[in-house]
This record gives structure tokens, C-alpha cells and sequence, in this order.
């Protein structure tokens, strides 16, 4: 039987993203997924687009956040999802037709992974900037820490039975540095890791969005404070799990940017 995939889409007024995200999904090569979207108090189109959906294919369902934020609408989508396999997705960007079908092979190839990791292309608005093929280390930890090594949300597909044994799921007190926290916890225990080595995840810069698209509003000093909480955490999971030498190799690193965020915080609040 083919396992479920169940992609997870956390939205707010993105009605003008959202049929692109969606429509990455109903094309993916592999039929066998659900879609699960979680409005975030949506004041624009996005309701009626998600009813439109839904009525055309059953796999859509859209729920309403219960308590406003991205990180409480991907846990709620998580809590409703059924999958066999989690993928999250922006409403903002969106998978190659492909994500599904070969992250899937990764995972089952005799590989049993836990992870299934895929390569990035990053757009600024219509055109292809890079992409993001440095996702790949001998020493996955310390360099995602340091961050030589990093990915973007969906480019990840997940296995359902290691998420909720491990019990991690996204902090609602994070304004930002969510995937950084998420993913740092989850290589922290050692999950099993495959790697695609293809560009299946679209993630797109946009130059001109509508005001007010922000899922978690908040101002500049509360976005500070809430990187420098997730870089808190990167901290306690570093002297937990490095070796000595490799500790005192991420420390200047991390008291660098701690200064350099207490800076620009005290800046904004002095002038």
C-alpha cells in the first residue's frame, strides 16, 4: 500500500501565493497525499479560495487556527494530518512536481530515514537566484549550529512515527528562527538522514507583497529578542551534545551574534 503524505500549510492573506502552493501540490507525480491548510485569521480571499479547493478535490481540508500564529497553525495542521510521511510548506512557495515521488523513494530504498532532505531553488519574484545545495556535512550538527549548513522548511519530508516520538514540535513563542530551532532539535537525536541530492523545493523572495502578510506581527525589537531566544536554544543543544573542541569552536560564533542583536536591539530603543 502506498504510504500517506501529509503536507501541512499554515496561511494568512496569502491569497495571492496560495493557488501556486496548492497547485505545486495537486501536480505532484505521487497521488497518494493530503493537503492540510490551517488559516491564520485570513482578512483577504483565502477562505473562499480554501472552500474552492476543497470542493474540487477531497484530499484539500482547510481548518481555522485556534490560537493566532504559524507555529500553533503547523502544530494544529500536524495534529490533524494522517500522513505517514509530514512535509510543511509556506503558502508563499511551493514543491517541484517530483518533491513527493522521490523523497518518498529516498525514504523507503532500504534506507528507513527518518529525514529525507532535498536541494533548494530560491527565486527573487519571477526569476531563479541560486539554489541551495549545501545541505549535505560530515558533521551535521555543529555545521547546521554554525549555520555552513542550512534548509529551508520544505524542502524536508519527515516520518510521521519520529516526530511524535520525539515529541518536537514548533515553539509558538518564536516570531522567527522557528526552522532553525526545529531542525537543530531533531538532528540533535540523531535521525536517521537521506539526502536527495535533487532540487525538488521552490522557495520564493517576493519583491512586493500586500500589507499586513505577516503571520506573527510583532516590531523589530521583538523580532531581535525572539532570534536571540532561538539562538538561546542553539546554545544549551550545543554544550549538551558537542565534544569539548567542537563546543569551543561554535562559542565565539554564538557570542558574536548575541552581541550584535543586543546592539541593534539597544539601538532601536535609544534612538
Amino acid at each position: 500500500m502506498q504510504p500517506l503524505v501529509s503536507v501541512i500549510i499554515p496561511t494568512y492573506n496569502r491569497a495571492h501565493t496560495l493557488t501556486r502552493a496548492i497547485d505545486s501540490i495537486r501536480n505532484q507525480s505521487y497521488p497518494n497525499w493530503e493537503c492540510v491548510v490551517v488559516d491564520d485569521f485570513s482578512e483577504d480571499e483565502s477562505i473562499r479560495l480554501l472552500e474552492e479547493f476543497s470542493f474540487e478535490d477531497e484530499r484539500i481540508t482547510y481548518y481555522l487556527n485556534r490560537v493566532k500564529g504559524a507555529n500553533s497553525a503547523r502544530n494544529y495542521g500536524l495534529e490533524k494530518s494522517k500522513g505517514d510521511y509530514i512535509l510543511f510548506l509556506d503558502s508563499d512557495d511551493a514543491f517541484e512536481s517530483n518533491m513527493i515521488q522521490e523523497s518518498l523513494y529516498q525514504a523507503t530504498n532500504g534506507s528507513a530515514a527518518d529525514l529525507i532532505i532535498s536541494q533548494t531553488k530560491i527565486f527573487r519574484g519571477e526569476v531563479l537566484e541560486s539554489i541551495s545545495d549545501k545541505v549535505d556535512s560530515q558533521d551535521l550538527l555543529s555545521d547546521f549550529l554554525k549555520k555552513k549548513v542550512t534548509w529551508p522548511l520544505n524542502s524536508v519530508m519527515i516520518k510521521r512515527g519520529f516526530l511524535l516520538k520525539i515529541k518536537i514540535l514548533f515553539d509558538p513563542k518564536l516570531l522567527n528562527g522557528q526552522d532553525y530551532c526545529f531542525f537543530l532539535s531533531l538532528i540533535a537525536l540523531n535521525p536517521k538522514i537521506a539526502f536527495t541530492h535533487s532540487s525538488l523545493a521552490i522557495n520564493y523572495h517576493l519583491n512586493k507583497e500586500p500589507e499586513g502578510v505577516k503571520i506573527s506581527a510583532g516590531d523589530s525589537s521583538n523580532y531581535k529578542w525572539s532570534r536571540i531566544r532561538s539562538r538561546n536554544l542553539a546554545f544549551r543543544i550545543a554544550i549538551q551534545n558537542l565534544p569539548l573542541n567542537k563546543f569551543l569552536s561554535f562559542l565565539p560564533y554564538f557570542i558574536k551574534h548575541q552581541l550584535g542583536l543586543l546592539s541593534d536591539i539597544a539601538k532601536t530603543r535609544f534612538t
